[in-house]
């Protein structure tokens, strides 16, 4: 990715981008999250990585209660600019394609409600193979 001219809520590039990626939107201020997704393969592991990546350790038992600690989380940030760098995410690609849907419809409802305090969050899905090219 050369340029963040064009984000969106939510964005695809290849894992091999990931330290650029990293750089660049340091230097454009924003607050990065990493989010290792080599041990994502379903909604199990997904909840497991979430509460130990993006949440200090607090478990996740359900869809609703991971969006609303996740949202939570975010808001008491206080970062004006915060994007989340999920790695590896091709892996719910096999299997797993409906919970990748879900954890993005309650990812970009967190960054619609962080917009309307005038924040941004944003998402990179990064993986290896043709889904992911930038």
């Amino acid at each position: 990715m050369s340029s963040l001219d064009q984000l969106s809520v939510l964005n695809y590039a290849a894992n091999a981008e990931l330290p650029q990626l990293r750089q660049q939107l340091q230097a454009a201020g924003y607050r990065v999250l990493e989010f290792r997704g080599e041990r994502i393969q379903d909604r199990e592991s997904l909840f497991a990585a979430v509460s130990e990546d993006l949440l200090e350790g607090e478990p996740v038992a359900n869809w609703s209660g991971l969006e609303d600690s996740l949202r939570n989380a975010l808001e008491e940030s206080q970062a004006p600019r915060i994007v989340l760098l999920w790695d590896h995410a091709q892996q719910m690609l096999d299997g797993a394609l409906r919970d990748l849907v879900t954890m993005l419809d309650a990812l970009t409802r967190i960054s619609r409600r962080l917009y309307t305090d005038n924040r941004t969050f944003l998402t990179f899905l990064l993986g290896d193979g043709p889904n992911f090219q930038g």
